[in-house]
């Protein structure tokens, strides 16, 4: 998978490591509100979930 950002503010790729194990790997990138992340996933974001 291509580095691409997401919705969450992160920019995230999947890499193979020599033994085929797949990484998902994530830095952030940007800020993004609660309202921005529900604006553009479609979903309503609850905090507090522990």
């Amino acid at each position: 998978m291509e580095p691409a950002d997401q919705f969450y503010g992160d920019r995230t790729y999947r890499c193979p490591d020599p033994e085929a194990h797949f990484w998902d790997v994530g830095a952030p990138v940007r800020t993004v509100t609660q309202q921005e992340a529900e604006a553009d996933s479609g979903l309503k974001v609850i905090q507090g979930w522990v």
